[in-house]
């Protein structure tokens, strides 16, 4: 399981990516495309991957705690 920050792992990071700096925008880029890698790799390999944003987390407690449970 992933609990991701929305800023850091680019949510909906199509609608602002363009008000971020030059660094900004590689370095969440370059995070989008590296979970991507390893959410591929570890699937491949038998495992159920589960990413969580952390304020759906804290906006619905019992939603996330739902998605954990198998």
């Amino acid at each position: 399981m992933f609990v991701d920050g929305e800023f850091w792992y680019g949510k909906h990071f199509g609608k602002w990516r363009s008000t971020v700096s030059a660094f900004w925008l590689k370095k969440i880029s370059e995070n989008i495309k590296r979970d991507r890698i390893v959410n591929r790799k570890l699937k491949e390999n038998g495992w159920k991957v589960i990413r969580i944003w952390g304020k759906d987390i804290i906006k619905n407690p019992m939603g996330a705690k739902k998605r954990l449970v198998l």
